[in-house]
């Protein structure tokens, strides 16, 4: 009984002259939390295409309501234009129409539209063809923009 108390007692000097405490085991350090990186996510895309007359770089009513229609009430942070032709004219003529298109595409989601973003246009001339171009429903549905718009 007399070791029990000489070591009570011994507990309590060092206890008291040095901070030591009862519980012999150190305190747990703390882990350090994990830092998440943000997952990039997934450009968000929307296409829309608008359809010219033979020859023209000029967008009839009809098609200025589709690109009103496809973009009202959309954010969007970029927008990509290609202008294409059908196979009629030559290939000179062709790349500088489809040109033509695009930057008329552009315009108008600038001025008319009022976007603000990011805006690249290109010409493909007749490159890029839907179909066969035989009959002139074929010419009719490559005459075209294709406007691809990044969503936010």
């Amino acid at each position: 009984m007399f070791l029990k108390m000489l070591g009570i007692a011994i507990c309590l000097f060092f206890m008291l002259s040095s901070g030591c405490s009862h519980n012999t085991k150190p305190e747990p350090t703390p882990l350090p939390i994990p830092t998440q990186t943000p997952t990039p996510q997934p450009e968000v895309t929307e296409s829309v295409v608008v359809h010219f007359d033979f020859s023209s770089s000029l967008l009839n009513a009809d098609q200025e309501k589709v690109l009103q229609e496809a973009l009202k009430e959309k954010v969007y942070t970029s927008v990509r234009i290609v202008g294409h032709t059908d196979s009629q004219g030559s290939d000179e003529y062709n790349q500088k129409l489809s040109e033509q298109r695009a930057a008329t595409v552009s315009k108008y989601l600038q001025e008319t539209l009022k976007f603000k973003g990011n805006v690249s246009v290109e010409g493909k001339g007749e490159k890029a063809l839907l179909n066969a171009d035989k009959t002139k429903k074929d010419h009719a549905a490559n005459r075209r923009a294709e406007i691809v718009v990044i969503l936010k």
